[in-house]
C-alpha cells in the first residue's frame, strides 16, 4: 500500500527530480553553499552589539518571508512584526521557516539551541529518581504502570 502511494506521488512529480535521495541532495548542495556564503554576516553578527543584532535578524527575517511566501515588503514586514496569534498558518510557517534559517546561517548558536541542556547518563539518573522521590504515591503507581507497559 505504502509503496503504491509513494509510486503514484513520485510519478505527480517533475521528471528532473524523481527521488527523495536527488532532492536531499539538492537541498544539501544548496544549504552548503549558503552556508559558505552567509559566513560574513555570521562573523558580523557574533561581532555587534544587540541592538545591530536585533536590526540585522529582522531585515533577514522580513527578507526570508518575502521569498517564502512570495509577499512584498511591506506584507513580510507586517507579517514580521505581528504576534503569532495575529499570523494565518501560512504566514506563521514563513516565520517559523524564516526564525529557523536564521539561527542555521546567521546565528549559528554553538551546541544547538541557547540554553539546551547537556547533562551526562549518570546526572540523568539522579534528577530521574530526585524527581520520582517528590511523587506523591498515586503519581509513582501511575509510573509503575506506564513502565510496566
Amino acid at each position: 500500500m505504502l509503496e503504491r502511494n509513494l509510486s503514484e506521488e513520485r510519478s505527480k512529480m517533475t521528471k528532473e527530480v524523481k527521488t527523495l535521495s536527488a532532492i536531499a541532495k539538492a537541498f544539501g548542495a544548496k544549504d552548503r553553499t549558503a552556508k559558505a556564503d552567509t559566513l560574513a554576516y555570521h562573523k558580523a553578527f557574533t561581532n555587534a552589539e544587540k541592538d545591530v543584532q536585533s536590526e540585522m535578524k529582522a531585515e533577514y527575517m522580513v527578507g526570508y518571508i518575502m521569498g517564502f511566501a512570495k509577499l512584498s515588503a511591506r506584507a513580510a514586514q507586517a507579517v514580521h512584526e505581528a504576534t503569532k496569534a495575529d499570523r494565518s498558518e501560512k504566514e506563521q510557517g514563513a516565520y517559523y521557516a524564516a526564525n529557523s534559517s536564521f539561527s542555521y546561517h546567521i546565528s549559528r548558536p554553538e551546541g544547538g539551541a541557547k540554553g539546551a541542556a547537556k547533562i551526562g547518563s549518570s546526572d540523568l539518573v539522579a534528577a530521574a529518581m530526585r524527581l520520582v522521590a517528590k511523587m506523591t504515591p498515586a503519581q509513582k503507581r501511575k509510573l509503575t504502570r506506564l513502565m510496566a507497559e
